[in-house]
């Protein structure tokens, strides 16, 4: 994660691995985040002189994806067509079901926990819980549709406990357990003995911990889906350049030129249309997937 101060506006904006950035228009010194941008691979795509150069008569700003500088839409990369993007790291995500139980001072906590990539996802785990345990006392939840780290693809709730007791630590634990795209929904059965505040955290918060144990996990590289038309000659070298940056080919389709459409790791994406462009003086692009 990275972020980016606005002096003038005194407020600041947070920019995810793998998002595109687009700032409104404005001045802004984001010297942290060109600093970023030199230490990434996309580095030798900006023209640094002309950026130093600038930055000397007042700032620099970013606008529609492009650094500029403040008196007008003077393009700072060496391409005009170039989209700078921020790395994009990979992460886990888990790709197992697991369910686990304990029992705290006669009360059950069943923890489920399963992969989760939206909202719409997590709410139907919980549905599923509540069909599967009709007589329950709490359906308390809480997911990750990010990477763990990520503090914006996260919910919880507490149904019914007290505010704070359940969904929160809960998120806590699978937050720590670095492991993201998670649901964790813990059905509680009441045994007849009051937890109180700090045990109810506890007992919600465990039953979470000790399923984790069981969660696996996979590492999640961000892709891209594009379409290629190449001449029949170069497919040999285009499937190259693919299997460098272990890209997968989803369809093709051979007329009068070959036309593929391609899942490709989104922070590869510059070297790969570098690799294309060299390939074919010019001549072949990456253009964004429609069916074939």
């Amino acid at each position: 994660m990275h972020q980016i101060i606005t002096p003038f506006l005194r407020t600041s904006r947070t920019v995810e691995a793998g998002q595109v950035f687009t700032i409104e228009p404005g001045l802004y010194f984001i010297d942290s985040l060109l600093r970023t941008l030199k230490e990434s691979a996309y580095s030798d795509q900006i023209n640094w002189p002309k950026v130093d150069e600038m930055r000397d008569y007042g700032g620099i700003r970013i606008e529609d994806n492009i650094i500029v500088h403040q008196s007008h839409n003077e393009n700072m990369t060496r391409d005009l067509g170039v989209r700078l993007t921020v790395m994009i790291t990979p992460y886990q995500i888990a790709v197992n079901k697991v369910e686990h139980e304990t029992i705290v001072n006669r009360s059950r906590f069943i923890c489920y926990l399963e992969p989760c990539e939206s909202i719409e996802e997590a709410k139907e785990q919980v549905k599923q819980c509540q069909l599967l345990h009709p007589q329950a006392s709490h359906y308390c939840y809480a997911f990750l549709t990010k990477a763990a780290d990520n503090s914006l693809g996260y919910g919880y709730s507490d149904d019914g406990e007290p505010s704070g007791t359940a969904g929160k630590p809960m998120l806590a634990v699978l937050q720590g357990g670095e492991i993201g795209q998670v649901c964790a929904v813990v059905v509680r059965y009441f045994g007849g003995i009051k937890l109180g505040t700090g045990g109810l955290q506890r007992a919600y918060g465990d039953s979470v911990r000790q399923a984790l144990v069981f969660l696996q996990s996979k590492t999640k590289i961000a892709m891209a889906t594009k379409t290629l038309a190449c001449q029949y000659n170069q497919v040999d070298d285009v499937l190259h350049i693919i299997s460098q940056v272990d890209g997968q080919v989803i369809e093709q389709e051979y007329l009068q030129q070959v036309q593929f459409k391609l899942s490709l790791p989104e922070a590869k994406l510059i070297w790969i249309e570098y690799k294309l462009q060299t390939l074919s003086a010019g001549e072949l692009s990456l253009t964004p997937s429609d069916n074939l």
